[in-house]
C-alpha cells in the first residue's frame, strides 16, 4: 500500500522531473547544434578562406600574366613604331628618289623634244632642198626626154583615103594616124585632138593658079597661108586616164578631150599607138577635106614635146569603092 501511494501521491513530482529532463536534452540537443553549426561555419569558413586564396592567387597570377603581356605588348609596339619610322623613312628616300628620276627624265625628255625638234627642222631643210633638187632633176630628165623626142624617139604615120560616093551619096574619108616608140625607153602619149575641115578655094580675079594650104591646128591656132578657106567640120580630143589635173587645165582652155580613147597610152619600147577616124563627107568634088593632128608627149602641151600632122585631098580625087 505504501508504494501505491508513493506513485499516486507524487504525480507532479514525476512531470516536473520529466519536463526538467526534457529541458536538459532540449538545451544539450540546442547546444550541440548550435556546435554542429559552429562547425559547419567554421569548416565553410575554411573553404571560403582556401577559395579566397585561391582566386586571390589566380588573380595575382593573372596580374603577372597581364603586366608580362602588356610589357610584351609595349615592346611590340615600340618595335612597331620603330618599323614604321623606317618605313617612313625609306618610303620618304623612295619618294625623294622617284622625285629626283622624274626631274632627270622630264629633263632628258625636254633635251629629247628639243632634239627631235632640232632634227625634224633640219629633215624638213633636207627634204626641201631634195624636194627642190629632185624637181630640177625632173625638170632636166624631161627636157632630156623631150629633147629625145625631137631627135626621134617617135616616128608618126598619118594617111587619108577618100572614096567616091555611091549612087550620090557622100564621100566617104577614111583617117588614120599611128605614133611608135622607136626609143629604149618609155614614151607617154599623153593627149591627141583630131580637127576635120572641109575647104573651098577662094577665088582671087586675075589669078591663074590657086595655092593650096595645109587645113589649120586649131588647138594652136597655127593657119597656113593659101587660097583655100578652111570650114571646120568636126572634133575629137583624147587624154590619158588619170591625168585630170590637165584635163581641167585644158578644159578651160576650151579644149574637149575624152578619159582614156583614141592612141593615148604609155608607149614601151616598140609600141604603136594607133587611131582611125571614118566620116562621111556631103561636098562638091570641087571642094577639099582636110585632117589635122595634134598631140603632146609626157604632159607637154606647148613647145617641145608638142606635134602637129596634117593631111588634105580634094574631093575630085577619091578612089572607086571603099
Amino acid at each position: 500500500m505504501a508504494s501505491g501511494e508513493i506513485l499516486t501521491g507524487n504525480p507532479e513530482s514525476s512531470l516536473g522531473k520529466a519536463k526538467r529532463l526534457l529541458e536538459v536534452l532540449s538545451i544539450v540537443l540546442g547546444a550541440i547544434w548550435v556546435f554542429a553549426l559552429y562547425f559547419d561555419f567554421r569548416r565553410d569558413q575554411e573553404k571560403l578562406k582556401t577559395e579566397q586564396i585561391r582566386l586571390s592567387n589566380e588573380a595575382q597570377l593573372l596580374s603577372n600574366n597581364q603586366i608580362k603581356e602588356m610589357a610584351h605588348v609595349e615592346q611590340r609596339a615600340k618595335e612597331i613604331a620603330l618599323d614604321q619610322q623606317r618605313l617612313s623613312l625609306k618610303q620618304a628616300e623612295l619618294l625623294a628618289a622617284n622625285e629626283r628620276d622624274r626631274a632627270r627624265v622630264s629633263l632628258e625628255q625636254q633635251r629629247l623634244s628639243l632634239q627631235t625638234s632640232r632634227l625634224t627642222a633640219e629633215a624638213d631643210v633636207e627634204k626641201a632642198r631634195l624636194a627642190a633638187r629632185i624637181a630640177e632633176l625632173d625638170s632636166k630628165l624631161k627636157s632630156s626626154q623631150v629633147a629625145f623626142a625631137t631627135q626621134g624617139r617617135i616616128s608618126t604615120e598619118v594617111t587619108l583615103q577618100v572614096f567616091c560616093p555611091k549612087h550620090n551619096g557622100p564621100y566617104e574619108a577614111h583617117f588614120e594616124y599611128a605614133v611608135t616608140n622607136s626609143s629604149t625607153t618609155d614614151v607617154e602619149l599623153t593627149w591627141t585632138m583630131v580637127h576635120m575641115y572641109l575647104g573651098t578655094v577662094k577665088p582671087v580675079p586675075g589669078k591663074k593658079f590657086a595655092t593650096v594650104n595645109n587645113p589649120p591646128v586649131g588647138i594652136f591656132n597655127v593657119k597656113p597661108e593659101g587660097d583655100i578657106e578652111w570650114e571646120e567640120l568636126n572634133r575629137t580630143g583624147s587624154i590619158l586616164e588619170g591625168r585630170d589635173r590637165l584635163r581641167l587645165a585644158l578644159l578651160e582652155a576650151g579644149w574637149m578631150l575624152r578619159r582614156g580613147q583614141g592612141a593615148t597610152n604609155i608607149l614601151r619600147p616598140g609600141d604603136r599607138g594607133l587611131e582611125r577616124e571614118v566620116h562621111l563627107i556631103y561636098g562638091t568634088p570641087d571642094q577639099h577635106i582636110g585632117f589635122s593632128l595634134a598631140f603632146g608627149l609626157d604632159s607637154a602641151i606647148g613647145g617641145d614635146g608638142t606635134y602637129r600632122r596634117s593631111r588634105s585631098q580634094q574631093l575630085a580625087n577619091c578612089a572607086k569603092g571603099s
